[in-house]
């Protein structure tokens, strides 16, 4: 678990401008993910979550989930490269719903696996599971 200096928040990505507060103030918190990212969540709306990842050691932004339509994080642990999502794919020229799972590598998710689900299976709660 990365434990040195905190870094400053990267703005050169736009959410990371648009969202400066609010992830600024997560960057303050312990690590939730593959040691060194913290996971931070606002509100966008009526039923609308959106989460991203923020290194500690860089201040840049991993990814961003959620949103109204966008992916849901399920589960991370701090000690672990895997990460858990649920959102579409593409099967045969069809967007499925799936659970998916992404390993960190080289600073990037790459996505390694992912099973389709039942359709209405999504938990509405928006709440991350880890």
């Amino acid at each position: 678990i990365y434990k040195g200096p905190t870094a400053q928040l990267d703005k050169s990505d736009a959410d990371a401008r648009l969202f400066r507060t609010r992830l600024s103030e997560g960057l303050k918190e312990k690590p939730d993910y593959a040691g060194e990212y913290v996971a931070v969540g606002w509100g966008c709306g009526a039923m609308c979550f959106s989460l991203t990842l923020i290194s500690k050691r860089t201040g840049k932004i991993l990814n961003v989930f959620g949103g109204e339509t966008g992916e849901k994080l399920i589960d991370i642990r701090p000690n672990s490269l895997l990460l858990v999502s649920h959102g579409s794919v593409q099967i045969n020229e069809k967007d499925i719903y799936a659970k998916k799972f992404y390993l960190l590598k080289n600073n990037q998710l790459k996505l390694v696996y992912y099973t389709p689900l039942p359709t209405g299976s999504e938990d509405d709660d928006n709440t991350l599971n880890p």
